[in-house]
């Protein structure tokens, strides 16, 4: 996708989605609030969360996702969760997407925020191929891969649990002789080699 030179509220009036009188009025709240426009068209009712990102992504050239055409969903079996942790993720509306060698995907509410974005090269020592959703679609996002990382995570410590529960019932269930261990120590390789001098 293609970066527009125009600014967010040209976008918006040439998509339709706001006149200019609108326009202005959001820029007066956002100068009197010191508000992110975005936002400020969103309360005043002017615009959808929807309507930011799809103009945001075209003014930045960033692939807009949805969560109800399944394209914001994180690829399974790459650890995306110990990359991001849920609290970073959800304090900073992020969702890990994909990783490819040293590249991670990552949806974001506000791909202009430079901080989270340096934070998260730092944090996972990847370069950061930035997606942007709307903060309702990443709250159901988010919610919905932590929770599977939390049952997954879950499953697999239970059945460690079981294995060690049973592990140690066949050791207490076996007699061991002084006999048994003497002869395991004589078969060691050690005890085999230390015959040989």
């Amino acid at each position: 996708m293609k970066k527009s030179s125009e600014k967010l509220g040209q976008i918006l009036i040439k998509e339709k989605v706001i006149t200019k009188e609108g326009l202005q009025r959001a820029l007066q709240v956002q100068k009197k609030d010191k508000a992110r426009l975005g936002d400020v068209l969103v309360n005043l009712g002017l615009a959808t969360e929807k309507d930011i990102a799809v103009s945001m992504a075209k003014q930045l050239g960033i692939p807009y996702v949805s969560y109800n055409k399944g394209l914001l969903k994180a690829a399974q079996g790459q650890d995306l969760a110990k990359l991001i942790p849920e609290e970073f993720a959800r304090l900073h509306k992020v969702l890990p997407i994909s990783k490819h060698l040293q590249s991670l995907t990552v949806a974001f509410m506000d791909p202009l925020d430079l901080i989270t974005m340096d934070n998260l090269k730092y944090m996972t020592g990847c370069g950061i191929n930035p997606l942007i959703a709307t903060k309702s679609d990443l709250d159901k996002a988010i919610d919905e891969f932590y929770e599977r990382e939390h049952r997954l995570s879950g499953t697999v410590s239970d059945s460690y649990e079981l294995e060690n529960v049973k592990a140690e019932k066949h050791t207490t269930e076996k007699d061991i002789s002084l006999d048994d261990l003497v002869a395991k120590a004589e078969e060691a390789p050690v005890v085999k080699l230390v015959d040989l001098f």
